[in-house]
């Protein structure tokens, strides 16, 4: 039998959640939870086929719908209390990045879901990326030698309008920061240690909170990665790069891999399909009948958000440097 799934936050990627749970063969969309009116009018309109139950709020449709799971898409300030009220309600939860808008919050959400016995999965899907997922299976195979450092530059031509992400503080951090600190960090299979750097509005823009950041991230077995990722950018650009020992491994335009014999680049085909956020659903699939826990579990990405902060409390330091490990562990 399919999981039935309640879908809290019926926006844009709300509505996302819909149509890719109705998609899967693993689950059934049965519910919505939203305050507004007119998402409830908007979900009817584009899934007539589909007679979702509509509620307010969480505690309502918890009353009313029998459901394994929850989909938290809600707007980010409001993560842990949705997770929360879920978790209440006996549901598995797959909440949204970010997991949660600081780490306080997401130890909180962790915890209640160990004590409730119920899975916690953070959505994490760009680490699904075929790009991606094929250089951390040459990392861990030791196909580029022993790490040394790495170069993640990420530029977006994006602006804030009438998003709620206009008055967002360090909104980059945590609506696109969350994909690449995430990336970096299955990339390299090692835990970030420590972080020095700075979030801050550069002069032009329409957003109110902090929009670029820059960073040195420390990790296990002394590997180093400089970070620089930015909204309001007039020409995009992304690039994700590793050096080790025995050579080196880039992603932006393709996968493409260094060879210190020749000293040039060339072509990687990536292995096969990862599955995006269909594989974030066969993973929770899984976990929901094994009582296991997903690859994206809300206890793994504590250290993701622990990255975020950590730039956070570094930038309100002066650009001190942060212990993530102690943030996390301690």
């Amino acid at each position: 039998m399919p999981l039935r799934a309640v879908i809290i936050g019926a926006g844009g990627r709300g509505r996302h959640w819909i149509k890719t749970t109705a998609a899967h063969a693993g689950f059934e969309p049965v519910a919505i939870v939203d305050p507004s009116e007119a998402a409830h009018q908007a979900v009817a309109t584009q899934f007539p086929d589909l007679r979702l139950q509509a509620f307010r709020s969480v505690e309502a449709a918890a009353e009313k719908v029998k459901a394994e799971v929850a989909v938290i898409a809600a707007v980010s300030w409001f993560r842990r209390e949705n997770a929360l009220s879920a978790l209440s309600a006996g549901w598995h939860i797959l909440v949204e990045k970010p997991f949660a808008l600081s780490l306080e919050d997401a130890k909180a959400v962790v915890e209640a879901g160990r004590k409730a016995g119920l899975v916690v999965s953070a959505g994490q899907n760009y680490r699904f990326n075929p790009e991606v997922g094929t250089m951390r299976q040459a990392v861990a195979k030791g196909e580029v030698g022993r790490l040394g450092h790495g170069v993640f530059i990420r530029h977006r031509k994006r602006y804030a309008g009438n998003t709620y992400q206009k008055a967002m503080r360090h909104n980059y951090l945590w609506e696109m920061g969350v994909h690449d600190l995430d990336m970096v960090r299955f990339t390299l299979g090692l835990k970030p240690l420590r972080v020095t750097g700075f979030s801050f509005l550069p002069p032009w823009g329409d957003y109110e909170g902090e929009t670029t950041v820059s960073a040195l991230y420390e990790f296990e077995q002394g590997v180093k990665v400089s970070y620089f990722g930015a909204w309001a950018s007039h020409v995009p650009e992304y690039h994700w790069r590793i050096d080790g020992s025995g050579g080196s491994l880039r992603v932006g335009n393709g996968l493409e891999r260094g060879s210190p014999a020749d000293k040039a680049w060339s072509r990687v085909e990536p292995l096969g399909q990862f599955g995006g956020d269909a594989a974030l659903l066969n993973e929770l699939a899984a976990a929901v009948e094994t009582g296991g826990e997903t690859s994206t579990s809300g206890r793994d990405n504590l250290w993701t958000v622990a990255m975020m902060e950590g730039v956070v409390r570094s930038t309100e330091a002066g650009g001190q440097p942060v212990s993530i490990a102690e943030m996390v562990e301690g």
